[in-house]
């Protein structure tokens, strides 16, 4: 996987045009993310579209068609528009933005009208990496689970663990990626239905990562070309104990097809 990978990361610092030379060792903090933030932010929210990097949109102002604008949100999660600079514009609605440029360009304009136009919707892809067949960008068509994306990826490969799932997420008030742990397969059984949203990164960990200190050091060579801006990453108490081996540890179980001539197939017990 290692080949891959590698040609992985490099289309998706081109992709995403990271500036950035130097190599952001991510941080990690377990005492923020609490079960109710958790729910709050990794499961499914009713609501209008929220914007994410890489979209594109026009934007213009009534009687003004010099302010016309075709715009892109850049890695930081922001845009320029004239008169009022840079806009930070990622995890806002539209309507909320028209109501950001609406109030900043009332300093110079009387009673601006803002109207959004959005023409590409570049952050509706979740990434998967890691342990799988084929890594990269998954495009949504609608939400999807954790699994949904493992197997749109390829699957998993030999040396991944199968029963959980890191899921990241920025934060775009505190300017830092959050996870937590999503159980995969049987484990998820009677669980709330995780969804993913747009810009999720979807990280298979390998079967012997048994620390958090390696996993920190293999994730943070990942998701660096995704993630130059974020301030550090906040896990959830449960990404810990599945790493360090106190929760969800696998316990394999040997079931024997029917057909005489099946292999055998090793599914995680519950």
């Amino acid at each position: 996987m290692k080949a891959p990978t590698t040609v992985l990361l490099a289309l998706l610092l081109a992709l995403f045009l990271t500036a950035c030379s130097d190599v952001k060792v991510l941080e990690h903090n377990t005492a923020v993310l609490t079960p109710a933030a958790q729910v709050e932010t990794f499961h499914p929210m009713d609501g209008p579209y929220v914007l994410g990097v890489g979209d594109e949109m026009t934007i213009s102002v009534w009687t003004n068609t010099d302010l016309q604008r075709k715009v892109k949100i850049d890695p930081s999660g922001a845009i320029d528009y004239p008169l009022v600079g840079q806009v930070k514009t990622f995890g806002l609605t539209v309507d909320q933005l028209r109501g950001q440029l609406e109030g900043r360009l009332a300093k110079y304009i009387v009673e601006p009208r803002v109207d959004i136009s959005l023409t590409e919707f570049k952050s509706l892809n979740v990434f998967v990496l890691g342990e799988v067949r084929t890594p990269g960008a998954v495009s949504l068509q609608r939400y999807i689970t954790p699994q949904e994306a493992i197997a749109a990826a390829g699957g998993y490969s030999e040396s991944a663990r199968n029963d959980f799932a890191v899921i990241l997420r920025r934060d775009p008030q505190k300017d830092v990626l959050m996870g937590i742990a999503a159980p995969l397969g049987l484990r998820a059984k009677g669980q709330p239905a995780m969804v993913l949203h747009g810009g999720d990164i979807v990280y298979v960990p390998r079967s012997g990562i048994a620390s958090v200190e390696t996993f920190m050091q293999h994730i943070t060579t990942l998701v660096n070309p995704l993630v130059n801006v974020a301030r550090g990453l906040v896990m959830a108490p449960d990404v810990v104990n599945v790493l360090n081996g106190t929760a969800f540890q696998p316990v394999q179980t040997q079931v024997r097809s029917s057909t005489a001539n099946s292999a055998q197939a090793i599914i995680p017990a519950q």
